[in-house]
């Protein structure tokens, strides 16, 4: 979710957050309704925290509900913290009290003072840091009663607090502090977007953050590298049959606070491979070999640098899409035909038009991504004989000695890696890997019955896909596993394909642009 609320804060750093309002409130008023919209997601979050302490102390039974009833309702109070931000900058008047009440005298005029923007957001702000307390006696008592033995104690409340900010400010306030920082010089120094040094320097400066992000992500998390053992020894010896490169390996503390992997960077001097310590510790070494394979997955099929790619040219078309409707619109008259109630609409229109599309398109194709993820994985544990009835301990598959990933040449490490067909043992790790991460994460696996329920389920998990449909792909690729191929094609075709739109939609509004 982080994705969309970055979305979100960035809108809300635009002046069209500060210029309109569905209520002509005075100030005591939009106060007040701001206040008590804050208050019911808190008071909403204290009820499921409360909730949660009872069940995880109760019978295992009503533990594993009381996981489930967690996990999906702190999922439903995000939107709804989310639609009372909204509602409390546009029908409330956050947005005006804001800009009217933070400006500072500058040349003569009254500008918004720097980094204003960022107080637009404050009343989702301000349930994300509440809920870091209010959340903490929940998490703890989930932490405790699991029954599994922790290298570490759960954190302390400010250890808590600490380990959630850390992520919130490189996830989303990271970013959107440096698009406020950019305002607010353009503010201040509007002459500088004339000229091509600051543009350049800009795009530059964007490309470069992107691109070497991952090497603040170690110190800001507080991250360390994965300590000499089995578990990197494993990690090492698989990545040597796979022919992949990194930077290192991290470890992620977390001390039962998340179960995760994660790989981050475009290029292999700045690329890290991410687990939490409570997945190292719940996996067994085929789990986590085809955990590893899934994220190494992603950079051998390039999906990491294609992301960026998809999100430049679609931030691209879609501002073209915009200036050739704003065009239009203007030499019709089209704005002026709306009623003044509907003409924040307008402004509004890229945003809402971006954020459906991410969901829509970006959802898509992250999904189409995450299942070829899912196959590499499986091909992680893979001997390259489809229909196999396990693996020895001395197969090297299993016993991976460097001297057997050594023996294989480079141009066969990566076809091991990347197009070889998986056996029915590296699949069956990938679901065992693929449940078990979804139960330490309190999304249960099991069938989904009902239209209703299908539906939450693929819009809760709108990038990754639900866990069910996932598992039963990796089990039909046992029935049939030249399917892994053909999805692998279909991969190729789809982003190929939505590049070669969006690269015709920016061509076309350009042409369109010059035109008129």
């Amino acid at each position: 979710m982080s994705l969309l609320v970055l979305l979100f804060l960035t809108a809300a750093c635009l002046p069209e957050a500060r210029a309109y309002s569905l209520t002509d409130w005075n100030d005591s008023t939009r106060l007040f309704a701001t206040a008590c919209l804050c208050g019911f997601g808190m008071l909403a979050a204290c009820t499921l925290s409360a909730f949660t302490v009872r069940g995880a102390h109760s019978t295992p039974e009503r533990r594993s509900r009381a996981i489930r009833r967690y996990s999906s309702t702190r999922w439903f109070l995000f939107f709804v913290n989310l639609s009372a931000a909204v509602v409390a900058i546009l029908a409330c008047g956050w947005g005006q009290y804001v800009d009217v009440h933070f400006r500072i005298d500058w040349q003569g005029e009254r500008v918004l003072a720097p980094f204003a923007e960022l107080l637009v957001p404050a009343p989702y702000l301000a349930n994300v840091i509440a809920n870091w307390f209010i959340y903490y006696p929940a998490e703890r008592a989930l932490s405790r009663t699991s029954g599994k033995p922790r290298s570490q104690g759960f954190w302390s409340l400010l250890g808590f607090v600490l380990f959630n900010a850390r992520q919130f400010a490189l996830l989303v306030l990271f970013p959107v502090m440096l698009f406020a920082s950019m305002k607010s010089a353009l503010r201040f120094f509007p002459e500088w977007l004339e000229q091509d040094a600051f543009q350049l320097v800009s795009l530059f400066a964007m490309i470069g953050f992107f691109v070497f992000l991952p090497r603040l992500v170690k110190p800001l998390l507080g991250l360390k590298s994965l300590p000499a053992g089995p578990y990197r020894s494993q990690l090492e010896t698989l990545e040597q049959r796979l022919s992949f490169r990194r930077t290192d390996l991290l470890l992620w503390p977390t001390r039962g606070g998340a179960a995760n992997a994660l790989i981050l960077g475009v290029v292999p001097q700045a690329r890290y491979v991410i687990f939490t310590d409570t997945l190292l510790e719940s996996l067994t070494p085929p789990e986590l070999d085809a955990v590893f394979g899934h994220e190494v997955g992603h950079a051998i099929h390039g999906h990491l640098a294609y992301y960026a790619l998809f999100l430049l040219l679609s931030a691209t078309a879609i501002g073209g899409l915009t200036g050739v409707a704003n065009e239009y619109a203007e030499r019709w008259g089209a704005y002026e035909m709306l009623p003044g109630e509907l003409q924040w609409m307008w402004k509004f229109g890229p945003i809402l038009l971006m954020g459906t599309y991410l969901f829509l398109v970006f959802g898509w194709l992250s999904r189409v991504c995450e299942r070829q993820a899912d196959i590499a994985g499986a091909r992680a544990g893979s001997c390259g004989e489809p229909h196999c009835s396990g693996h020895e301990e001395s197969d090297p598959i299993r016993a991976g000695s460097v001297s057997d990933g050594d023996s294989l040449t480079r141009r066969s490490r990566f076809r091991l890696g990347k197009s070889t067909l998986p056996c029915e043992t590296g699949l069956r790790a990938m679901v065992m890997a693929l449940e078990a991460v979804t139960g330490m994460n309190g999304m249960a696996p099991e069938a989904r019955r009902g239209f209703a329920a299908r539906w939450l389920a693929w819009f809760r998990s709108w990038q990754h896909g639900p866990p069910n449909a996932r598992i039963e792909y990796l089990q039909s690729l046992m029935v049939n596993p030249e399917l892994a191929r053909v999805h692998d094609r279909y991969a190729y075709r789809v982003r190929w394909g939505i590049a070669i739109v969006l690269v015709a939609i920016l061509a076309a509004s350009t042409a369109a642009m010059q035109k008129s």
